[in-house]
């Protein structure tokens, strides 16, 4: 008599650690930080993205979905001193219709792309700051959806001297006329 509850046992714990493999092999997403501007400039503006991948068939819900009970996708930074958010784009979502739902779904996937905007004050110094984020979102099929996942994020972001010149200073009078001698002769 032993034997068929130790055998059920077994198969219990089996099926127990089957349901936690799956649970663990939920999908992820692959998160690509870039830096959109190089260098940065102290006193300036800045972007960032962040490229996102989701396996085939999966989608995560858009940041503002219409069901109030699902979860968005939201995007959180944490920025050293000097460093100011000024915006996270979304892109734009994609209709997804659901059986058994009366509304469609507004859906992110499988490859899309947030950008972040970003205010530097003039004494940030020049070198490589970090810029710290956090992807929450919660993958989906068409059929379920999969516990909420949190990714972390980090940009490297290089900032250069605030005194760099987009352009060359235009030559004052008297280099002209040191270029061109035959202006220098008719000057003199």
């Amino acid at each position: 008599m032993r034997a068929p509850g130790l055998i059920l046992a077994m198969l219990g714990a089996v099926a127990l650690e089957s349901g936690a493999a799956r649970q663990d092999r939920r999908p992820r997403a692959d998160l690509t930080p870039r830096v959109e501007t190089a260098p940065a400039r102290p006193g300036k503006g800045a972007r960032l993205s962040l490229l996102v991948e989701l396996p085939a068939g999966i989608h995560v819900q858009a940041h503002d979905p219409r069901d109030p009970t699902l979860i968005p996708t939201t995007l959180t930074l944490e920025t050293p001193d000097g460093v100011r958010v000024t915006e996270i784009v979304y892109p734009p979502p994609s209709e997804l219709a659901q059986t058994g739902r009366p509304e469609k779904l507004m859906v992110l996937g499988p490859k899309f792309t947030i950008d972040v905007r970003l205010d530097l004050v003039a004494g940030v110094p020049p070198g490589d700051v970090p810029v710290r984020g956090r992807l929450r979102y919660q993958a989906c099929n068409d059929t379920v959806c999969f516990p909420p996942a949190t990714a972390a994020v980090v940009w490297t972001m290089h900032v250069g001297s605030a005194l760099h010149r987009s352009r060359p200073p235009a030559p004052r009078r008297h280099d002209a006329l040191r270029v061109c001698p035959r202006l220098s002769a008719t000057r003199r």
